[in-house]
């Protein structure tokens, strides 16, 4: 063994302290530990290891966190102590050992100040670290930090984008190729535009269609599909209805009707000063033939007070329950001032007995 002559260890930073190693004369081998935890040593080169008195070197290897001697230990000697040397020794300084004293840095140390890249403490200059995101107001607005919101009835016609220059009495159609995905373009000469619909299935004794003449439209188009009657061989009648869903029952309707059926033969419906409109008689009650369906164009005084409460044309189509098949041409009109009847919808029933099925639907008109 060789003794150490040099600087004191007590002069030296950075070094932790191992637990003391124990002999048995007879192992080269020893696990290294702090406070019992193992320890691994950055190198042999990083250990110094004292046994009776004489610091040793050159004459041990580590492995992980073991000592391996190329001697064996007397079981009587004693480990003095195990030194371990940190990395960067005497140049790199231990963990919360650097204060200001070490810094050397100018300027005022404070909760309010900062250390700069040029080693001097320096206030901020904006003291304010909370930000207040501003309230906006005008067309969008927002709250603090909320999202910002499009005011109600803002967006005109300024703030949309349009592929192309609006004119009067053009509507917005959309364009997938079109910039904004949006054209104006003219608008049809004539439009239908669905007011009301109603699909029976099941007896009733009335079908309705409330609320489908309004003072938007004077002309509309009514399409009814598929009325059979519970019993066969019933007709199909129709009236208006009031504003209160009330039926008009009065006898003022007039009607003429013309069918042809499949074998040349032909049969007419007329009548005058009746409670209601006859659209089609006999239909037979066979849902596979498909009962009676009709288109019927209607004009309404709406707008007109001396004008008829209704009038229509049209053609109707439908089975009579007796194997024939009947196309044809009716018509009617309500014999009073829309002024003295104002109506607003249609009922339909059969002549006796219940609807089995209707559906019904009626367009405005716009000219």
């Amino acid at each position: 063994m060789s003794s150490y002559l040099g600087r004191g260890i007590d002069q030296i930073d950075n070094i932790s302290t191992l637990d003391n190693l124990s002999f048995n004369g007879s192992s080269t081998t020893f696990n290294l530990t702090q406070n019992s935890v193992a320890f691994t040593p950055v190198s042999a080169d990083a250990l110094q290891i004292q046994i009776d008195g004489i610091v040793q070197s050159g004459n041990y290897t580590v492995a992980n966190a073991t000592v391996s001697f190329d001697f064996t230990p007397a079981s009587g000697s004693v480990c003095n102590s195990v030194k371990h040397f940190g990395v960067g020794l005497l140049s790199q300084p231990s963990d919360g050992s650097v204060n200001m004293a070490q810094l050397g840095a100018s300027g005022t140390k404070s909760s309010s100040t900062f250390l700069r890249g040029d080693n001097t403490f320096a206030t901020p200059t904006d003291t304010n670290t909370v930000y207040t995101h501003p309230n906006h107001s005008g067309e969008v607005t927002s709250t603090a930090d909320g999202a910002t919101v499009i005011t109600d009835n803002i967006v005109d016609e300024a703030n949309l984008k349009v592929s192309n220059s609006p004119v009067n009495g053009y509507m917005l159609t959309s364009q997938s190729g079109a910039s904004g995905g949006m054209t104006w373009a003219s608008a049809p000469s004539s439009t239908l535009v669905k007011i009301a619909t109603v699909n029976q299935v099941g007896d009733a004794s009335f079908v309705e269609l409330q609320n489908c003449f309004n003072s938007t439209y004077q002309s509309y188009l009514v399409v009814i599909r598929r009325f059979t009657p519970s019993t066969s061989g019933e007709g199909l009648r129709m009236r208006l209805m009031t504003s209160t869903n009330t039926p008009v029952n009065s006898s003022n309707y007039r009607y003429a009707s013309r069918y042809f059926n499949h074998d040349g033969g032909s049969a007419s419906n007329t009548g005058t000063g009746q409670s209601s409109w006859v659209i089609a008689n006999p239909v037979g009650s066979a849902e596979a033939n498909g009962g009676a369906s009709s288109s019927m164009w209607f004009n309404v005084g709406t707008n007109n007070n001396s004008d008829s409460s209704g009038r229509f044309n049209g053609t109707i189509s439908f089975s009579d329950g007796n194997g024939k098949q009947l196309t044809g041409y009716i018509g009617g009109y309500y014999n009073t001032s829309y002024g003295s009847t104002a109506s607003t919808g249609l009922e339909w029933f059969a002549t006796n007995g219940n609807v089995a099925r209707l559906q019904a639907t009626c367009y405005g008109v716009i000219l």
